[in-house]
């Protein structure tokens, strides 16, 4: 079956409060592929649901190595140091999760209310940074703007790799390839599955015509994302891109008795 599906009958038994089942499915797809983005998501999410908060930390720290961009993961995290009383290190991260999307209306409320629970009344206005700034020039397509602002901050401050990955996809869209490049091989040297810094870097070495580097990371970009979504979205924002994407859906192969079972659990909460 199409591993997307398999995945969304995960996702399903989840928001249904199938815990179990949800944990189960999502473990089959870690088995099969330990990288897989989607599914360390899933489990982390599982495991939070559940109340099991150092085993949702562990697996959402793992799902942000190879995508550190993701607000909704870094939500999820957030609600972690909540129940753990960490509220600094919880600041942190929503404020991260409103940098990487300062469009994210639900992300801003909740960092608005725990800036106002930590340290009084702020005006919506006052949580932009110049990392979210910066973001929001990516956005615009003001590439020269964003990029300074990403070098500004990385320079002047100790701040989340994340920015590293903007600044590197920033070079990327402004057609400066070689500066995307080094970025992308530090990133993917130091966080080995950041699917993003992986699949710039296969894009790059397409173009300087090392086609045999570019698969193998392409490869290494299909274990964490298996239907190369993220893959699919990039490559035509930056022109044809020289390393051809397979056509067909990942599949998975799936006993037929736990299928069954799932489509059971599933078709019960319908009727």
């Amino acid at each position: 079956m199409k591993l997307r599906d398999f995945l969304q009958w995960g996702e399903q038994a989840l928001a249904l409060n199938h815990t179990e089942l949800a944990e189960e499915i999502a473990r089959y797809l870690l088995k099969q592929s330990p990288s897989n983005l989607a599914a360390r998501t899933l489990l982390g999410n599982v495991h939070l649901r559940s109340g099991q908060m150092e085993e949702a930390e562990e697996h959402l720290l793992q799902a942000l190595d190879m995508d550190p961009e993701s607000p909704d993961t870094l939500t999820s995290l957030a609600e972690v140091l909540e129940t753990q009383g960490r509220d600094e290190e919880r600041l942190a991260v929503i404020r991260r999760a409103f940098e990487c999307d300062p469009t994210r209306t639900e992300v801003k409320q909740r960092l608005l209310a725990l800036r106002q629970e930590v340290g009084g009344a702020v005006h919506e206005n006052g949580l932009l940074t110049r990392v979210s700034l910066a973001r929001i020039h990516l956005r615009s397509g003001l590439l020269e703007h964003a990029i300074a602002e990403f070098r500004y901050v990385l320079a002047e401050s100790q701040i989340h790799w994340s920015a590293r990955v903007a600044l590197m996809e920033a070079h990327w869209l402004n057609g400066e390839r070689q500066a995307a490049s080094g970025i992308a091989d530090e990133i993917v040297r130091e966080h080995p599955n950041c699917l993003k810094a992986i699949l710039l870097s296969a894009d790059v070495r397409a173009h300087m015509g090392l086609i045999d580097q570019a698969r193998q990371l392409l490869e290494r970009a299909r274990q964490v994302d298996p239907d190369f979504t993220l893959a699919r979205a990039l490559y035509p924002a930056n022109g044809p891109s020289r390393l051809p994407l397979p056509n067909d859906d990942a599949e998975i192969e799936v006993p037929i008795d736990f299928l069954q079972r799932i489509e059971a659990t599933l078709t019960a909460e319908e009727e």
